[in-house]
């Protein structure tokens, strides 16, 4: 599976976040069970903070809470998702391990259980995200589910995230093509998918409203995205989305029937929130004048940074006022396509490391078609221009296989390697070139775009 390092869009910021969840370790583990605690972390510059608890789960029993901040584990400080990762695979099930976690501003000490839990039930507990989004790949011209709400009539027919979407009725599609097919799809239509479930060819029907539901943000026949906002029907306690001070990222979303904007998400830490603005708020009227995506952007250009806003806002089924400062709205950025649109923005981006590199983890039948002489590393596919890993000398055909002195394997993976260390700070990454072993110094760098959506993966 392709890891996209990459600025491209909204797109990229869904693949250039935190990987919160061990996406590698479950699914490359040869067990048929594997230790399980049942939640979805996330890396904030709070801490390790819970998103979700899996109903019926060891984390549920113990008591964790969506919105905990792990600080301790078994007395050991933690500070990385990854640490985490790392305690849980590598103990035994029936394990205890001793949380010391901060709740509601409390510090308190809960005792955790471990049980067991194989890759095929992981891959199958629902999603309780707010949206979906699918991310076009151009290597292989496939759609990749990346978070799918267990409402969305994809996930009714059994995909789940982590799946890719390999043809449209017979057909692959870059994001253009894709455009253009089912804009000419009537909505009761049906349309036959061939897609990749847990490693396994697998083909469903779905109306093509369910394909329309999705907005589309295609900047060429390279890259795009699929995107909607949903309410996950077995939501069993409230989101981490309807929380304020859940995420770090600010969030609204177009909506064309009425032009008006809706609060997805606030960062508590940001200009927004200070301002006055909650989520699930509408935003009716800007300045007294309504606004599309494109009337924003223009908008926005002539706006002083010193200019101050009045928001219309419909909160609770009443309109009220927020003023603020024009410097927020101009910071988020806009992406904008046919008339929908996202303003996204991270107020406070945390351990946002990119290197600028697309690139496989290597497996033996990788490794012979490549004639490499060994099965563990990160072999790159791309370089992106004006990167870290293009000013360092990286080059197509790459092997990495250590950062410092640890080894870039299945249970190391090259992203949860680089979230242990910070933006410009300089690595030293092993790499096979040609067959031979050099050292490539490289400085790590903050993308334009970075964002903490949560990679909703399979829990740990």
């Amino acid at each position: 599976m392709v890891r996209k390092n990459s600025v491209r869009g909204l797109l990229a910021v869904l693949v250039l976040v935190i990987v919160v969840f061990a996406t590698g370790v479950m699914v490359q583990a040869q067990a048929a069970e594997h230790p399980y605690l049942g939640v979805r972390l996330e890396d904030t510059s709070a801490g390790v903070v819970v998103r979700d608890v899996v109903v019926g789960s060891p984390a549920a029993a113990a008591g964790l809470k969506v919105g905990d901040i792990i600080s301790q584990i078994n007395n050991q400080k933690i500070t990385h998702v990854y640490q985490v990762e790392q305690t849980i695979v590598t103990a035994k099930a029936s394990d205890y391990l001793a949380l010391t976690v901060t709740s509601a501003g409390k510090s308190m000490d809960l005792s955790a259980k471990l049980g067991t839990i194989t890759d095929e039930k992981a891959a199958n507990l629902p999603v309780t995200t707010p949206f979906s989004t699918f991310g076009y790949n151009n290597t292989d011209k496939s759609w990749m589910i990346y978070t799918l709400a267990d409402n969305n009539p994809f996930y009714a027919q059994g995909l789940r995230t982590g799946d890719t979407i390999t043809m449209f009725d017979g057909k692959a599609y870059n994001p253009v093509d894709l455009a253009n097919y089912r804009d000419a799809l009537k909505a009761d239509a049906d349309i036959k998918i061939v897609a990749q479930h847990t490693g396994k060819a697998m083909d469903i029907t779905v109306k093509a409203s369910a394909l329309k539901a999705f907005d589309l943000y295609g900047y060429n026949g390279e890259q795009g995205m699929l995107f909607a906002t949903t309410a996950p029907a077995s939501m069993t306690q409230p989101s981490p989305m309807s929380q304020p001070n859940a995420w770090q990222f600010n969030a609204f979303g177009y909506d064309a029937a009425n032009k008006s904007w809706n609060v997805f998400a606030i960062d508590a830490s940001g200009a927004v929130a200070t301002a006055g603005l909650h989520v699930g708020d509408q935003i009716m009227q800007i300045d007294g004048k309504t606004y599309t995506p494109a009337d924003l952007r223009t908008f926005r250009q002539t706006l002083a940074d010193s200019a101050s806003l009045k928001l219309t806002v419909m909160r609770a089924g009443k309109s009220t006022d927020v003023t603020v400062p024009a410097t927020a709205l101009k910071s988020m950025n806009l992406f904008d396509n046919n008339g929908s649109g996202i303003l996204f923005m991270v107020s406070n981006p945390h351990s946002m490391n990119w290197l600028g590199v697309d690139f496989e983890m290597l497996t033996a039948d990788m490794a012979k078609a490549h004639k490499i002489s060994q099965n563990d590393g990160a072999l790159i596919t791309e370089v992106l221009t004006k990167s870290p890993a293009e000013t360092a000398g990286l080059k197509l055909n790459d092997v990495i296989t250590a950062i410092g002195s640890t080894t870039v394997t299945a249970k190391n993976p090259l992203e949860q390697l680089l979230t242990m260390h910070k933006p410009s700070e300089e690595l030293t990454l092993k790499v096979l070139r040609d067959g031979k072993d050099i050292d490539v110094k490289a400085q790590l760098a903050t993308p334009e775009y970075s964002g903490q959506i949560p990679f909703l993966m399979q829990p740990f």
